[in-house]
Protein backbone atom coordinates (compact mmCIF):
# COMPACT_ATOMS: atom_id res chain seq x y z
CA UNK A 1 0.00 0.00 0.00
CA UNK A 2 2.51 2.78 1.02
CA UNK A 3 4.42 2.27 -2.52
CA UNK A 4 0.70 2.42 -4.38
CA UNK A 5 0.49 5.87 -2.56
CA UNK A 6 4.06 6.96 -3.13
CA UNK A 7 3.04 5.89 -7.38
CA UNK A 8 0.28 7.94 -6.94
CA UNK A 9 1.65 11.22 -6.10
CA UNK A 10 4.67 11.15 -7.79
CA UNK A 11 5.15 12.85 -11.19
CA UNK A 12 4.64 9.65 -12.83
CA UNK A 13 1.52 9.14 -11.45
CA UNK A 14 -0.17 9.14 -14.75
CA UNK A 15 1.20 6.17 -15.51
CA UNK A 16 -0.92 3.18 -14.88
CA UNK A 17 -0.65 -0.61 -14.32
CA UNK A 18 -2.49 -2.54 -16.20
CA UNK A 19 -5.48 -4.07 -14.53
CA UNK A 20 -5.09 -7.23 -12.84
CA UNK A 21 -7.43 -9.68 -13.22
CA UNK A 22 -8.12 -12.39 -11.26
CA UNK A 23 -9.82 -15.45 -11.99
CA UNK A 24 -13.48 -15.89 -10.49
CA UNK A 25 -13.04 -18.95 -8.89
CA UNK A 26 -12.62 -18.86 -5.56
CA UNK A 27 -9.33 -19.64 -3.56
CA UNK A 28 -9.09 -22.57 -1.65
CA UNK A 29 -6.58 -20.25 0.97
CA UNK A 30 -7.46 -17.55 2.03
CA UNK A 31 -3.62 -16.63 1.51
CA UNK A 32 -3.76 -16.69 -2.14
CA UNK A 33 -4.90 -12.97 -3.15
CA UNK A 34 -2.47 -11.37 -0.83
CA UNK A 35 0.94 -14.18 -2.33
CA UNK A 36 -0.70 -12.61 -5.93
CA UNK A 37 -0.51 -9.51 -5.18
CA UNK A 38 3.17 -9.54 -3.72
CA UNK A 39 4.35 -11.49 -6.89
CA UNK A 40 2.73 -8.70 -8.95
CA UNK A 41 4.81 -5.94 -7.11
CA UNK A 42 7.64 -7.68 -7.18
CA UNK A 43 7.31 -7.94 -11.25
CA UNK A 44 6.66 -4.10 -11.54
CA UNK A 45 9.85 -3.11 -9.47
CA UNK A 46 11.84 -2.97 -12.31
CA UNK A 47 10.24 -0.22 -14.29
CA UNK A 48 8.64 2.13 -11.60
CA UNK A 49 10.51 5.05 -10.83
CA UNK A 50 12.70 5.20 -7.44
CA UNK A 51 10.07 7.22 -4.81
CA UNK A 52 10.73 10.55 -3.66
CA UNK A 53 11.02 11.95 -0.35
CA UNK A 54 8.27 14.24 1.01
CA UNK A 55 10.22 17.06 1.52
CA UNK A 56 11.69 17.02 -2.07
CA UNK A 57 8.14 16.21 -3.82
CA UNK A 58 8.43 20.20 -5.27
CA UNK A 59 12.30 20.33 -6.03
CA UNK A 60 12.69 19.79 -10.22
CA UNK A 61 16.26 19.87 -9.95
CA UNK A 62 17.15 17.74 -7.39
CA UNK A 63 14.93 14.32 -6.04
CA UNK A 64 16.70 13.47 -3.61
CA UNK A 65 15.95 9.36 -1.76
CA UNK A 66 16.97 7.52 1.15
CA UNK A 67 17.46 4.51 -0.92
CA UNK A 68 20.00 4.79 -3.62
CA UNK A 69 19.06 4.13 -7.41
CA UNK A 70 20.88 1.43 -9.57
CA UNK A 71 20.98 4.18 -12.46
CA UNK A 72 21.25 7.75 -10.71
CA UNK A 73 22.13 8.79 -7.41
CA UNK A 74 19.01 10.57 -5.91
CA UNK A 75 21.51 13.59 -4.87
CA UNK A 76 22.99 13.98 -8.19
CA UNK A 77 21.48 17.34 -10.35
CA UNK A 78 19.53 16.03 -13.54
CA UNK A 79 20.90 19.09 -15.57
CA UNK A 80 24.12 19.27 -13.68
CA UNK A 81 27.54 20.01 -15.67
CA UNK A 82 30.21 18.04 -16.04
CA UNK A 83 33.40 19.02 -14.21
CA UNK A 84 36.52 19.46 -16.48
CA UNK A 85 39.18 17.20 -14.81
CA UNK A 86 42.55 19.26 -14.48
CA UNK A 87 46.25 18.58 -13.76
CA UNK A 88 47.13 19.27 -10.78
CA UNK A 89 50.81 19.92 -11.49
CA UNK A 90 50.00 22.29 -14.53
CA UNK A 91 46.31 22.46 -14.47
CA UNK A 92 45.21 21.27 -18.00
CA UNK A 93 42.07 19.73 -18.56
CA UNK A 94 42.40 16.54 -19.71
CA UNK A 95 38.76 15.81 -20.65
CA UNK A 96 38.74 18.35 -23.19
CA UNK A 97 37.07 17.17 -26.32
CA UNK A 98 39.83 17.92 -29.46
CA UNK A 99 37.91 19.09 -31.89
CA UNK A 100 39.66 18.57 -35.85
CA UNK A 101 39.19 21.15 -37.98
CA UNK A 102 37.17 20.31 -41.29
CA UNK A 103 38.72 19.99 -44.57
CA UNK A 104 37.23 22.34 -47.13
CA UNK A 105 36.39 21.08 -50.74
CA UNK A 106 39.24 21.27 -53.31
CA UNK A 107 40.12 24.18 -55.06
CA UNK A 108 39.34 24.73 -58.96
CA UNK A 109 40.57 28.24 -59.11
CA UNK A 110 44.31 28.02 -62.07
CA UNK A 111 46.72 30.21 -59.68
CA UNK A 112 48.95 30.74 -62.79
CA UNK A 113 45.91 32.37 -64.23
CA UNK A 114 45.39 34.60 -61.13
CA UNK A 115 49.17 35.58 -61.32
CA UNK A 116 49.25 36.97 -65.06
CA UNK A 117 46.14 39.45 -64.23
CA UNK A 118 47.91 40.08 -60.80
CA UNK A 119 51.14 41.03 -62.92
CA UNK A 120 48.67 42.37 -65.90
CA UNK A 121 47.12 45.09 -63.66
CA UNK A 122 50.43 46.11 -61.84
CA UNK A 123 51.75 47.27 -65.28
CA UNK A 124 48.77 48.93 -65.68
CA UNK A 125 48.85 50.50 -62.36
CA UNK A 126 53.35 51.51 -63.32
CA UNK A 127 51.83 53.31 -66.42
CA UNK A 128 49.29 55.26 -65.07
CA UNK A 129 51.70 56.69 -62.20
CA UNK A 130 54.39 57.46 -64.75
CA UNK A 131 51.75 59.44 -66.80
CA UNK A 132 50.52 61.40 -63.62
CA UNK A 133 54.22 62.50 -62.49
CA UNK A 134 54.76 63.59 -66.57
CA UNK A 135 51.18 65.77 -66.07
CA UNK A 136 52.73 67.38 -62.65
CA UNK A 137 55.99 67.81 -63.97
CA UNK A 138 54.13 69.90 -66.73
CA UNK A 139 52.21 71.80 -64.94
CA UNK A 140 55.41 72.84 -62.37
CA UNK A 141 56.69 74.09 -65.80
CA UNK A 142 53.99 75.44 -65.98
CA UNK A 143 53.41 77.52 -62.89
CA UNK A 144 57.57 78.58 -62.91
CA UNK A 145 56.71 79.63 -66.42
CA UNK A 146 53.44 82.00 -65.77
CA UNK A 147 55.41 83.42 -62.41
CA UNK A 148 58.47 84.33 -64.67
CA UNK A 149 55.74 86.27 -66.78
CA UNK A 150 54.20 87.38 -64.06
CA UNK A 151 57.62 88.85 -62.46
CA UNK A 152 58.68 90.43 -65.91
CA UNK A 153 55.05 92.02 -66.28
CA UNK A 154 55.49 93.58 -62.41
CA UNK A 155 59.44 94.45 -63.57
CA UNK A 156 58.19 96.73 -66.66
CA UNK A 157 55.42 97.70 -64.28
CA UNK A 158 57.87 99.55 -61.89
CA UNK A 159 60.35 100.43 -64.33
CA UNK A 160 57.27 102.34 -66.19
CA UNK A 161 56.91 103.94 -62.89
CA UNK A 162 60.44 104.59 -62.57
CA UNK A 163 61.57 102.01 -60.36
CA UNK A 164 64.21 99.58 -60.74
CA UNK A 165 64.52 95.95 -58.74
CA UNK A 166 67.93 95.99 -56.63
CA UNK A 167 68.28 92.33 -55.67
CA UNK A 168 70.93 91.58 -52.15
CA UNK A 169 71.18 87.96 -51.26
CA UNK A 170 71.40 87.32 -47.65
CA UNK A 171 74.57 84.91 -47.48
CA UNK A 172 75.21 82.83 -44.76
CA UNK A 173 78.37 84.41 -43.13
CA UNK A 174 76.99 88.05 -43.91
CA UNK A 175 76.41 90.60 -41.51
CA UNK A 176 72.18 91.08 -42.10
CA UNK A 177 71.98 87.29 -40.72
CA UNK A 178 68.96 87.53 -37.85
CA UNK A 179 68.79 91.44 -38.37
CA UNK A 180 64.91 93.42 -38.19
CA UNK A 181 63.90 94.25 -42.02
CA UNK A 182 64.00 97.70 -41.24
CA UNK A 183 67.17 98.06 -39.97
CA UNK A 184 68.62 95.72 -42.95
CA UNK A 185 66.90 98.15 -45.09
CA UNK A 186 68.60 100.93 -43.51
CA UNK A 187 71.75 99.28 -44.59
CA UNK A 188 71.19 98.15 -47.42
CA UNK A 189 70.12 101.93 -48.62
CA UNK A 190 72.82 103.61 -47.32
CA UNK A 191 75.08 101.21 -49.08
CA UNK A 192 73.16 101.78 -52.57
CA UNK A 193 73.39 105.41 -52.16
CA UNK A 194 77.22 105.18 -51.56
CA UNK A 195 77.11 103.51 -55.25
CA UNK A 196 78.97 100.74 -53.83
CA UNK A 197 76.94 97.75 -52.51
CA UNK A 198 79.99 96.27 -50.42
CA UNK A 199 79.68 99.02 -48.13
CA UNK A 200 83.10 100.05 -48.86
CA UNK A 201 82.43 103.93 -49.66
CA UNK A 202 81.63 106.09 -46.73
CA UNK A 203 78.03 107.86 -47.59
CA UNK A 204 75.73 109.43 -45.01
CA UNK A 205 73.22 107.17 -43.67
CA UNK A 206 70.03 106.53 -44.65
CA UNK A 207 67.56 107.13 -41.42
CA UNK A 208 65.44 104.60 -39.88
CA UNK A 209 62.50 106.63 -40.61
CA UNK A 210 63.31 106.64 -45.02
CA UNK A 211 63.83 102.82 -44.80
CA UNK A 212 60.20 102.35 -43.05
CA UNK A 213 58.97 104.44 -45.25
CA UNK A 214 59.48 102.30 -48.15
CA UNK A 215 58.48 99.35 -46.32
CA UNK A 216 54.91 101.17 -45.97
CA UNK A 217 55.21 101.98 -49.83
CA UNK A 218 55.03 98.45 -50.68
CA UNK A 219 58.90 98.70 -52.76
CA UNK A 220 60.30 96.08 -50.53
CA UNK A 221 59.83 92.46 -51.22
CA UNK A 222 61.76 89.22 -49.81
CA UNK A 223 62.35 85.95 -52.06
CA UNK A 224 62.75 82.71 -49.99
CA UNK A 225 65.46 80.03 -51.03
CA UNK A 226 64.19 77.34 -53.05
CA UNK A 227 60.83 78.59 -54.39
CA UNK A 228 59.86 78.49 -57.76
CA UNK A 229 57.87 81.14 -58.13
CA UNK A 230 59.77 84.70 -57.30
CA UNK A 231 56.61 87.04 -58.13
CA UNK A 232 57.45 90.37 -56.00
CA UNK A 233 55.13 90.38 -53.05
CA UNK A 234 55.41 93.28 -50.70
CA UNK A 235 57.48 92.45 -47.22
CA UNK A 236 55.17 94.27 -44.97
CA UNK A 237 56.74 92.92 -41.48
CA UNK A 238 59.27 95.74 -40.52
CA UNK A 239 59.85 92.96 -37.47
CA UNK A 240 60.72 90.04 -39.96
CA UNK A 241 64.45 88.76 -39.03
CA UNK A 242 66.36 87.76 -42.55
CA UNK A 243 67.74 84.11 -42.40
CA UNK A 244 70.30 83.20 -45.19
CA UNK A 245 69.53 82.04 -48.60
CA UNK A 246 66.63 84.88 -48.81
CA UNK A 247 66.87 87.64 -51.50
CA UNK A 248 65.76 91.15 -50.50
CA UNK A 249 64.93 92.97 -53.31
CA UNK A 250 64.47 96.81 -52.84
CA UNK A 251 62.23 99.44 -55.85
CA UNK A 252 64.52 101.83 -56.11
CA UNK A 253 65.31 105.12 -59.07
CA UNK A 254 67.37 103.94 -61.92
CA UNK A 255 70.85 105.22 -61.60
CA UNK A 256 72.16 108.51 -63.27
CA UNK A 257 74.38 111.06 -63.27
CA UNK A 258 73.10 113.95 -61.53
CA UNK A 259 70.88 112.46 -59.18
CA UNK A 260 67.74 113.91 -60.18
CA UNK A 261 65.79 110.81 -59.77
CA UNK A 262 66.75 110.12 -56.18
CA UNK A 263 66.26 113.68 -55.45
CA UNK A 264 62.35 113.30 -57.14
CA UNK A 265 61.52 110.26 -54.84
CA UNK A 266 58.82 111.15 -52.79
CA UNK A 267 59.75 108.31 -50.29
CA UNK A 268 63.82 108.60 -50.35
CA UNK A 269 63.38 112.26 -50.60
CA UNK A 270 60.74 113.70 -48.78
CA UNK A 271 59.11 117.44 -49.27
CA UNK A 272 59.55 119.70 -46.99
CA UNK A 273 57.27 119.06 -44.06
CA UNK A 274 57.10 123.06 -43.32
CA UNK A 275 59.10 123.49 -40.48
CA UNK A 276 61.88 124.91 -41.59
CA UNK A 277 60.71 128.48 -40.63
CA UNK A 278 59.47 128.84 -36.78
CA UNK A 279 57.20 131.85 -37.78
CA UNK A 280 56.24 133.58 -33.87
CA UNK A 281 53.03 133.75 -33.51
CA UNK A 282 50.99 136.20 -30.67
CA UNK A 283 49.70 133.55 -27.98
CA UNK A 284 49.24 134.48 -24.23
CA UNK A 285 51.96 133.03 -21.95
CA UNK A 286 51.72 132.67 -18.40
CA UNK A 287 55.40 133.36 -17.76
CA UNK A 288 56.63 132.11 -14.02
CA UNK A 289 60.47 132.83 -14.52
CA UNK A 290 62.79 133.91 -17.10
CA UNK A 291 66.08 135.33 -17.29
CA UNK A 292 69.04 135.24 -19.80
CA UNK A 293 69.22 131.70 -19.79
CA UNK A 294 65.67 129.74 -19.26
CA UNK A 295 62.28 131.06 -19.82
CA UNK A 296 59.49 128.58 -17.58
CA UNK A 297 56.11 129.04 -18.21
CA UNK A 298 52.90 127.95 -17.30
CA UNK A 299 51.52 125.99 -20.27
CA UNK A 300 47.80 125.86 -20.95
CA UNK A 301 46.19 122.53 -21.47
CA UNK A 302 45.24 122.15 -24.78
CA UNK A 303 48.51 123.42 -26.41
CA UNK A 304 51.03 121.73 -28.41
CA UNK A 305 54.79 121.81 -26.78
CA UNK A 306 56.36 121.82 -30.74
CA UNK A 307 55.22 121.52 -33.99
CA UNK A 308 55.57 117.74 -35.54
CA UNK A 309 55.15 116.32 -39.21
CA UNK A 310 51.57 115.23 -37.69
CA UNK A 311 50.15 118.28 -38.34
CA UNK A 312 50.74 120.46 -35.67
CA UNK A 313 52.65 123.20 -37.60
CA UNK A 314 51.02 126.44 -35.85
CA UNK A 315 49.82 127.40 -32.41
CA UNK A 316 52.61 125.61 -30.65
CA UNK A 317 54.64 126.27 -27.24
CA UNK A 318 57.55 127.02 -29.61
CA UNK A 319 55.49 129.53 -31.59
CA UNK A 320 54.11 131.35 -28.68
CA UNK A 321 57.55 131.68 -27.20
CA UNK A 322 58.76 132.64 -30.15
CA UNK A 323 56.80 135.88 -30.10
CA UNK A 324 57.31 136.37 -26.36
CA UNK A 325 61.06 136.45 -26.92
CA UNK A 326 61.59 138.59 -29.97
CA UNK A 327 58.40 141.07 -28.67
CA UNK A 328 58.22 141.07 -25.15
CA UNK A 329 60.70 139.53 -23.37
CA UNK A 330 62.95 141.98 -21.67
CA UNK A 331 65.86 139.34 -20.58
CA UNK A 332 66.74 138.71 -24.80
CA UNK A 333 65.71 136.68 -27.37
CA UNK A 334 68.54 134.06 -26.26
CA UNK A 335 70.17 132.27 -29.01
CA UNK A 336 67.66 130.18 -30.72
CA UNK A 337 65.08 133.26 -31.92
CA UNK A 338 65.74 136.75 -33.57
CA UNK A 339 67.97 138.14 -35.44
CA UNK A 340 71.27 136.44 -33.97
CA UNK A 341 69.40 133.34 -34.16
CA UNK A 342 71.81 130.26 -35.68
CA UNK A 343 69.38 127.46 -35.72
CA UNK A 344 69.87 124.62 -38.49
CA UNK A 345 66.38 123.11 -38.82
CA UNK A 346 68.09 119.68 -40.33
CA UNK A 347 69.54 119.36 -36.07
CA UNK A 348 67.44 117.22 -34.14
CA UNK A 349 66.32 120.28 -32.07
CA UNK A 350 65.95 122.18 -35.53
CA UNK A 351 61.71 122.03 -35.01
CA UNK A 352 61.71 122.14 -31.10
CA UNK A 353 64.12 124.87 -30.28
CA UNK A 354 65.26 125.40 -26.55
CA UNK A 355 62.55 122.42 -25.59
CA UNK A 356 63.92 120.42 -22.92
CA UNK A 357 61.03 118.29 -21.99
CA UNK A 358 57.56 117.64 -22.99
CA UNK A 359 53.82 117.71 -21.42
CA UNK A 360 50.87 115.99 -23.23
CA UNK A 361 48.86 118.28 -25.02
CA UNK A 362 45.82 118.32 -22.90
CA UNK A 363 48.67 118.38 -19.43
CA UNK A 364 48.71 121.70 -18.28
CA UNK A 365 51.54 123.07 -15.24
CA UNK A 366 54.88 124.05 -14.99
CA UNK A 367 57.92 123.82 -18.39
CA UNK A 368 61.16 124.95 -18.93
CA UNK A 369 62.49 126.55 -22.17
CA UNK A 370 65.93 126.95 -22.67
CA UNK A 371 67.68 130.25 -24.10
CA UNK A 372 70.98 129.34 -24.90
CA UNK A 373 72.49 125.84 -26.13
CA UNK A 374 74.54 125.85 -22.95
CA UNK A 375 71.39 125.72 -20.82
CA UNK A 376 70.18 123.21 -23.04
CA UNK A 377 72.60 121.39 -22.55
CA UNK A 378 73.11 121.37 -18.88
CA UNK A 379 69.57 120.67 -18.14
CA UNK A 380 68.93 117.78 -20.58
CA UNK A 381 71.94 116.42 -18.64
CA UNK A 382 70.45 116.99 -15.25
CA UNK A 383 66.72 115.63 -16.78
CA UNK A 384 68.97 112.98 -17.68
CA UNK A 385 70.53 112.14 -14.40
CA UNK A 386 67.35 112.35 -12.74
CA UNK A 387 68.42 115.66 -10.61
CA UNK A 388 64.95 117.19 -11.61
CA UNK A 389 61.81 116.95 -9.24
CA UNK A 390 58.47 117.25 -10.89
CA UNK A 391 54.97 116.82 -8.81
CA UNK A 392 51.88 116.77 -10.44
CA UNK A 393 48.32 117.12 -9.16
CA UNK A 394 45.56 114.86 -10.78
CA UNK A 395 41.64 114.21 -10.35
CA UNK A 396 41.31 110.30 -10.49
CA UNK A 397 38.07 108.02 -10.92
CA UNK A 398 38.49 105.94 -7.16
CA UNK A 399 41.25 106.53 -4.50
CA UNK A 400 44.53 104.99 -5.33
CA UNK A 401 45.47 105.31 -1.97
CA UNK A 402 49.21 106.18 -0.62
CA UNK A 403 51.96 104.10 -2.24
CA UNK A 404 55.09 103.77 -5.07
CA UNK A 405 54.41 102.42 -8.42
CA UNK A 406 57.59 100.50 -9.77
CA UNK A 407 56.89 99.23 -12.96
CA UNK A 408 58.13 99.11 -16.49
CA UNK A 409 56.13 101.30 -19.00
CA UNK A 410 56.56 100.63 -23.19
CA UNK A 411 54.54 101.05 -26.31
CA UNK A 412 51.58 98.67 -26.64
CA UNK A 413 52.35 96.00 -29.19
CA UNK A 414 48.79 96.34 -30.97
CA UNK A 415 47.75 100.45 -30.48
CA UNK A 416 50.84 101.94 -31.12
CA UNK A 417 50.44 105.20 -30.06
CA UNK A 418 49.18 104.24 -26.80
CA UNK A 419 51.66 102.71 -23.70
CA UNK A 420 51.02 100.40 -21.44
CA UNK A 421 52.70 98.55 -18.31
CA UNK A 422 54.50 96.07 -19.50
CA UNK A 423 54.51 92.52 -17.66
CA UNK A 424 56.83 90.28 -16.43
CA UNK A 425 56.65 87.67 -18.71
CA UNK A 426 55.21 89.22 -22.18
CA UNK A 427 55.31 87.31 -25.97
CA UNK A 428 58.57 86.16 -27.31
CA UNK A 429 60.77 89.30 -28.96
CA UNK A 430 57.95 91.87 -27.46
CA UNK A 431 59.93 95.07 -25.97
CA UNK A 432 61.08 94.79 -22.42
CA UNK A 433 59.76 98.45 -21.62
CA UNK A 434 61.51 100.77 -19.37
CA UNK A 435 61.54 101.39 -15.46
CA UNK A 436 58.85 103.80 -14.44
CA UNK A 437 58.88 104.87 -10.74
CA UNK A 438 55.81 106.94 -9.39
CA UNK A 439 55.13 107.81 -6.10
CA UNK A 440 51.08 108.50 -5.47
CA UNK A 441 49.71 110.21 -2.73
CA UNK A 442 45.47 110.47 -2.13
CA UNK A 443 45.18 114.37 -0.64
CA UNK A 444 41.13 114.30 -0.19
CA UNK A 445 38.55 111.68 -1.96
CA UNK A 446 34.54 112.13 -1.65
CA UNK A 447 33.86 108.66 -2.37
CA UNK A 448 33.92 108.58 -6.01
CA UNK A 449 36.55 111.25 -7.16
CA UNK A 450 40.19 111.74 -5.62
CA UNK A 451 42.75 114.29 -5.46
CA UNK A 452 46.01 112.87 -5.80
CA UNK A 453 49.35 113.84 -5.83
CA UNK A 454 52.14 111.64 -8.22
CA UNK A 455 55.82 112.79 -7.75
CA UNK A 456 57.74 110.83 -10.59
CA UNK A 457 61.12 109.81 -10.73
CA UNK A 458 61.46 108.86 -14.14
CA UNK A 459 60.10 110.82 -17.03
CA UNK A 460 58.38 108.36 -19.66
CA UNK A 461 55.68 108.77 -22.11
CA UNK A 462 52.21 108.92 -20.57
CA UNK A 463 53.71 107.21 -17.11
CA UNK A 464 51.21 109.05 -15.00
CA UNK A 465 48.28 108.07 -17.24
CA UNK A 466 49.78 104.63 -17.33
CA UNK A 467 49.94 103.86 -13.67
CA UNK A 468 47.06 105.37 -11.81
CA UNK A 469 45.31 102.85 -15.11
CA UNK A 470 47.68 99.97 -13.76
CA UNK A 471 46.32 100.64 -10.22
CA UNK A 472 42.61 100.89 -11.44
CA UNK A 473 41.80 104.71 -11.23
CA UNK A 474 42.07 106.21 -14.22
CA UNK A 475 42.31 110.01 -14.39
CA UNK A 476 38.98 111.62 -15.08
CA UNK A 477 38.60 112.57 -18.45
CA UNK A 478 41.14 110.69 -20.40
CA UNK A 479 39.41 109.32 -23.56
CA UNK A 480 43.06 106.72 -23.96
CA UNK A 481 43.44 105.73 -20.74
CA UNK A 482 40.30 105.19 -19.22
CA UNK A 483 36.34 105.44 -20.21
CA UNK A 484 35.66 108.61 -21.56
CA UNK A 485 32.12 108.61 -21.14
CA UNK A 486 32.36 107.65 -17.64
CA UNK A 487 34.81 109.84 -16.47
CA UNK A 488 33.18 112.63 -18.12
CA UNK A 489 29.88 112.23 -16.33
CA UNK A 490 31.73 112.00 -12.96
CA UNK A 491 33.85 114.56 -13.45
CA UNK A 492 30.94 117.14 -14.09
CA UNK A 493 31.98 117.17 -17.87
CA UNK A 494 35.88 117.33 -17.82
CA UNK A 495 36.80 117.71 -22.07
CA UNK A 496 40.60 116.88 -21.02
CA UNK A 497 42.30 114.78 -18.67
CA UNK A 498 42.94 116.36 -15.63
CA UNK A 499 46.71 116.50 -14.60
CA UNK A 500 48.64 119.44 -14.03
CA UNK A 501 52.24 119.44 -13.58
CA UNK A 502 52.17 121.67 -10.33
CA UNK A 503 55.57 121.85 -8.91
CA UNK A 504 59.13 121.77 -10.95
CA UNK A 505 62.77 121.59 -8.92
CA UNK A 506 65.88 121.56 -10.70
CA UNK A 507 69.39 123.62 -10.73
CA UNK A 508 70.20 126.49 -12.38
CA UNK A 509 72.21 125.74 -15.42
CA UNK A 510 74.60 128.58 -14.59
CA UNK A 511 74.39 130.61 -11.79
CA UNK A 512 75.67 129.36 -8.15
CA UNK A 513 75.31 130.18 -4.80
CA UNK A 514 78.22 131.51 -2.55
CA UNK A 515 79.14 127.82 -2.05
CA UNK A 516 79.62 127.00 -5.52
CA UNK A 517 76.93 124.69 -6.09
CA UNK A 518 74.14 125.02 -8.34
CA UNK A 519 71.24 127.56 -7.25
CA UNK A 520 68.55 125.22 -6.70
CA UNK A 521 64.99 126.69 -7.94
CA UNK A 522 61.13 126.14 -7.57
CA UNK A 523 58.82 126.87 -9.64
CA UNK A 524 55.25 126.50 -8.45
CA UNK A 525 51.81 126.85 -11.44
CA UNK A 526 48.28 127.17 -10.69
CA UNK A 527 45.42 124.74 -11.40
CA UNK A 528 43.64 125.83 -14.72
CA UNK A 529 40.24 127.18 -13.96
CA UNK A 530 38.27 123.93 -14.77
CA UNK A 531 40.56 121.50 -12.91
CA UNK A 532 40.56 123.87 -9.85
CA UNK A 533 36.19 123.70 -10.09
CA UNK A 534 36.74 120.38 -9.72
CA UNK A 535 39.30 120.14 -6.89
CA UNK A 536 37.20 122.37 -4.75
CA UNK A 537 34.29 120.53 -5.46
CA UNK A 538 35.92 116.88 -4.26
CA UNK A 539 37.88 118.75 -1.84
CA UNK A 540 36.31 121.79 0.09
CA UNK A 541 39.56 122.98 2.01
CA UNK A 542 41.77 122.61 -0.78
CA UNK A 543 42.32 126.87 -1.48
CA UNK A 544 42.74 126.98 2.30
CA UNK A 545 45.58 124.14 2.34
CA UNK A 546 47.06 124.79 -0.52
CA UNK A 547 46.50 128.32 -1.95
CA UNK A 548 49.82 128.06 -4.34
CA UNK A 549 47.60 126.26 -7.06
CA UNK A 550 44.81 128.21 -7.38
CA UNK A 551 44.91 131.80 -9.14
Amino acid sequence: VPRLVALTLSPLGSLRLPPVTMPPTPQPCGRTPLIGIMILLSTADGFLPPAPCARSLFQRQHLTCDRPSPRRPCSAPLFGKKKNRRRESSGEILNVERIRPKRGPASKVDLVAVEAAERALLKIEAAEAAELAASLLTEAEKEASEAAKRQEQEEEKFELEGFFPVEFAIEADGDLIGLRLDVAVQSLLTKWSAGDEDGDVDAPEISRQTALALIAAGRVRIISQGHVSRTLRAATRKGARLEAGQTVVLLLPPDDDDGSALLSDPVLSPPETGLGEIIPEDIPLAVLFEDEEVLVVNKAPGMVVHPAPSGHNTGTLVHAAAFHLTRRSTHGPGEYYGDNADMDMDEPEGARPGIVHRLDKGTSGAIVVAKTRRSHARLCEAFKMRKVSKTYLAVTVGDPGIGTIDKPVGRHPVHRQRMRVVPPTGRKGAAPGRRAISHVETLATDGKLSVVAVRIETGRTHQIRVHLLDRGTPIVGDDVYGVGVKNGRRGAGAERPLLHAARLELDHPVIVDAEGDAERMVFVAPMAPDMAAIVEGIWRGAREEMPEYFD
